[in-house]
């Protein structure tokens, strides 16, 4: 966009004796002279700590900012999907100028909330509207909400087109604390809960302050919405699970999580339905704490099911058993400690990030890219997503690992796997397109006797829950099991034969075969470690 859409205007007032400095930001759309369409059927513009949203519902050509009619959107059933978004620095009042340029609307509704609500009547107002009014056809009418700093805001329409043409945000910084900053606190606990926030259907879904949750037993189900529930007098849209499939939380960054709390009912009239897992414990309908009773019919009274973690977890999976349930949750946060890799004499070690972070240039993080009949291919990530097993490597030590606060790279391709609870071979899985069952052998890493490498796992062995894993399936016609796969991909270049076996006590060649000295060029493991002949 080559022209400014907003002017900015900081006005201030000191009182002397107190020290106080009131300060009004304003934006004011009147200013911009000429008309900006804001894009096609979905857009995103960020400007002045201001961002303005469009999505799934947007009509292109018939969302604009211009000084007749403000931020615009021409409205339909989905027109709650535009706002703007806001997140102060500090505490104060937000006040929203809007109306509509039908001059008999008298029924849309702009609202100020924490989150984005469709609603065309005061009762089914959520509990995160903060204040709202009807439209007086294109006579100007106000709201205020007052907001905390460091959280995000949204004004937005409720049911229906029409325009905002002006904000405020006025806030005392004697009252309103000190703008935030790099080194800015966290609090300690917090609680959130966490429902229906109108998205869009999709398999994984953001939340405001950043946790996820994602159907993670079937990647091709979405998550979506079901009736709404009141959970202690609030009204919530409720999240309706895809039946029977693990679903994984993610907490927000800098959090983990130790106690949730699902208010839900069954979606169907009859039937058993209850939580059989939840953070990698099973259970049945017993230890869950019975089988639900709020049925469709009825959803004024939500069955309530708590599950406390013995220790805080950085994400948690949760699935149900029996008839489909839909359900709010509430989540109880701590901040998270610092995180950190411990590599043992072997300089090998699997790892799964618990958020998204960075592996620093004094290790390196790889992934099973590949798996072939006598060794794996290792390929090295650096800023790796949260829930993604790899294999790190380095000197002997403990690594503190930097959170990322945002995208990670894309990680794809990788062969490691990780459960919340035991894993045990041979796995056994029927084809869905043959329908034949199939034999897949477990291989974990260790370092052993033919140096650091998958080691298939025997048969009744449990990996411990969070360990990586690789899982590789036996071929119908031979009854040859492989013992070791030895890693290759991301090798150490060694030019000189001579010294490799002169200082070197233990080597073995890629098919796993001690040898006394190095004759030949190609990939060697040497003391444990991958090196690779000229």
């Amino acid at each position: 966009m080559k022209k400014k859409i907003f002017t900015l205007f900081a006005m201030m007032c000191c009182v002397v004796g107190l020290q106080a400095e009131t300060v009004t930001k304003t934006w004011d759309f009147s200013e911009y002279a000429e008309q900006v369409d804001l894009g096609g059927t979905t857009y995103t513009l960020t400007y002045d700590e201001l961002t303005l949203v469009g999505n799934s519902g947007a009509q292109a050509g018939k969302e604009y900012v211009s000084a007749a009619a403000g931020f615009h959107c021409n409205g339909n059933s989905s027109s709650s999907r535009r706002y703007i978004q806001y997140t102060p620095q500090y505490n104060g009042t937000w006040t929203v100028t809007y109306r509509s340029n039908n001059a008999s609307a008298t029924d849309r509704i702009t609202a100020i909330g924490t989150s984005v609500v469709n609603f065309s009547k005061e009762e089914d107002a959520t509990s995160d509207v903060l204040a709202w009014g009807f439209t007086e056809g294109s006579t100007n009418k106000s709201i205020s909400a007052q907001l905390e700093k460091g959280k995000t805001y949204y004004a937005y329409f409720a049911n229906g087109g029409q325009s905002i043409m002006k904000l405020e945000y006025t806030y005392d910084s004697e009252s309103g604390g000190e703008e935030p900053g790099p080194d800015t606190p966290v609090d300690e606990t917090k609680t959130t809960t966490y429902y229906w926030n109108n998205f869009s259907a999709a398999n994984a879904i953001m939340f405001a302050d950043k946790a996820t949750i994602q159907i993670t037993g079937n990647l091709t189900k979405d998550v979506s919405n079901g009736s709404d529930i009141k959970v202690s007098g609030k009204k919530y849209r409720s999240i309706k699970l895809s039946n029977g499939a693990q679903n994984t939380y993610n907490a927000p960054f800098g959090y983990k999580a130790t106690k949730v709390v699902f208010y839900s009912y069954v979606n169907a009239d009859n039937g058993s339905a209850y939580w059989k897992e939840v953070n990698g414990v099973d259970y049945d309908e017993n230890t869950s704490g019975g089988v639900m009773e709020c049925f469709k019919s009825d959803v004024s009274n939500p069955d309530c099911r708590t599950f406390e973690f013995e220790t805080p977890v950085a994400y948690f999976t949760y699935t149900n058993a029996g008839k489909q349930l839909c359900y709010v949750m509430i989540v109880d946060l701590v901040k998270a400690e610092d995180i950190s890799v411990s590599i043992s004499s072997a300089e090998y070690t699997t790892f799964i990030t618990p958020t998204a972070v960075t592996f620093p240039e004094t290790i390196k993080a790889y992934i099973v890219s590949e798996v072939g009949e006598e060794s794996v291919v290792l390929s090295q990530v650096t800023n790796v997503p949260a829930n993604t097993p790899v294999i790190v490597n380095g000197s002997e030590g403990t690594y503190s690992l930097a959170a990322i606060e945002g995208n990670a790279d894309v990680v794809s391709g990788n062969q490691l796997l990780y459960s919340n609870k035991e894993v045990s071979g041979p796995i056994e899985e029927k084809d869905k397109d043959s329908d034949k069952v199939k034999k897949y052998n477990i291989y974990a890493l260790a370092n052993m006797t033919e140096g650091v490498g998958f080691y298939r796992v025997a048969d009744g062995i449990n990996v411990p829950a969070r360990k990586a894993y690789l899982k590789i399936l036996v071929p119908e016609e031979t009854t040859l099991v492989k013992g070791f796969l030895a890693l290759e991909g991301e090798v150490t270049a060694i030019n000189n034969v001579e010294a490799a076996s002169a200082h070197t006590s233990t080597i073995y060649n890629v098919a796993g075969q001690k040898v006394q000295n190095i004759k030949a060029s190609g990939l060697y493991i040497v003391n444990g470690k991958k090196v690779f002949v000229k």
